[in-house]
């Protein structure tokens, strides 16, 4: 997310490798830290293994025109094949999105920020 940033604040090309339909979740943070203190006070969770994360899935390409229009830039988007971006035999998944259950279940958690949200921190952050 940061590179696509970048490079729509620069009205630079932001570069999807691959078709752009590979889905990815994302979270703030804030959120994380978050999460982690509440594991860290919270006994049961000694020795368990969680998956923070957030169910707000998106596709690369429809995060790269989120981020353009977020932006406000004049940025197109660039495809780059896998071939060209990674060595032979890269694979990539084309879904990831992180099962949540447990970590809601034991402490309630649930991230608060939006990816707009998100997304205007790390303008803030860049500029």
């Amino acid at each position: 997310m940061p590179r696509f940033i970048e490079q729509a604040l620069k009205n630079d090309p932001v570069t999807i490798y691959g078709t752009g339909k590979q889905t990815r979740c994302f979270i703030h943070v804030k959120d994380v830290v978050k999460a982690l203190v509440k594991l860290i006070h919270e006994p049961r969770a000694v020795g368990q293994v969680f998956n923070i994360g957030s169910q707000a899935e998106i596709s690369i390409e429809e995060l790269a025109k989120q981020i353009i229009k977020l932006t406000k830039s004049s940025s197109k988007i660039k495809y780059i094949p896998y071939e060209k971006a990674y060595e032979e035999g890269f694979e990539d998944m084309q879904r990831r999105i992180p099962d949540t259950t447990k970590i809601n279940k034991l402490i309630g958690f649930k991230p608060t920020y939006s990816l707009s949200e998100i997304v205007k921190d790390i303008v803030n952050y860049i500029k």
